[in-house]
């Protein structure tokens, strides 16, 4: 490898974010892909372009784009040697999965474009739901197939929390809560397959929540002490 380390992200910006500071100079950000969750990409591939045209942000809007065609796999077969840093902060979304085995992430773009959504029948799964999880492992062993047969590719588990930051709600302590139990059982399956070197943890001091952030405060944006400790674990396992 070169003196920076080339990484792809699958995941959201509670790992992008990293990559802002200066100090994450050592790393070099080949490809992310967002606003998906390995329960929508074992599902097939559609495409819904009156929905696309409705996202302005041309980021978010290549986003979606990528969870309906499920594009991740066929970029990563083509990675080279590099870092693949999973992390599961978007599998708060819900995930619509059609009759005919395709489906799509509702994430927050998606979701404004509901006028324009396809009138095809579907289910809308929760990641708390059994079918979620169902597709999710296989989703989970999907990636994992493609990681163990590869020779480039080194995967990393970015194992944050969801942290209230309201009273109650989405962003409530009980609704964190619930996301963090599922996210807790997500990464014990990523352990039992890769070990615990594959897994970045975080003292329970320094994942802290930045009302200063430059997306606003949510419960996964985090301080800068938080990634720094992430760029920091992301080099000695290298």
């Amino acid at each position: 490898m070169s003196s920076r380390v080339p990484v792809q992200i699958l995941g959201s910006c509670a790992t992008r974010d990293a990559f802002d500071y200066p100090f994450a100079d050592c790393l070099d950000l080949l490809d992310y892909t967002a606003r998906t969750s390995l329960a929508s990409l074992v599902c097939n591939a559609r495409i819904e372009q009156p929905v696309l045209n409705q996202i302005p942000s041309s980021f978010q809007r290549r986003m979606v784009k990528r969870d309906m065609s499920k594009q991740f796999w066929h970029r990563a077969a083509s990675y080279q040697e590099s870092v693949l840093i999973v992390d599961l902060v978007d599998d708060r979304f819900f995930l619509r999965r059609f009759e005919d085995g395709t489906g799509h992430t509702i994430s927050a773009e998606y979701a404004k474009a509901k006028k324009y959504w396809s009138k095809d029948k579907s289910d809308v799964l929760r990641f708390s739901d059994e079918k979620f999880k169902n597709f999710w492992s296989e989703g989970f062993e999907k990636l994992s197939k493609l990681v163990e047969s590869s020779a480039n590719i080194q995967l990393l588990v970015n194992c944050v929390y969801f942290l209230p930051t309201a009273p109650d709600g989405i962003n409530g302590a009980q609704q964190t809560q619930m996301m963090n139990k599922y996210l807790e059982n997500r990464y014990d399956l990523f352990r039992s397959r890769f070990g615990d070197d594959a897994l970045i943890e975080y003292p329970d001091t320094l994942l802290a929540t930045d009302a200063g952030h430059k997306w606003g405060l949510a419960p996964y944006h985090y301080s800068e002490d938080a990634y720094r400790h992430f760029v920091e674990q992301v080099r000695q396992r290298i």
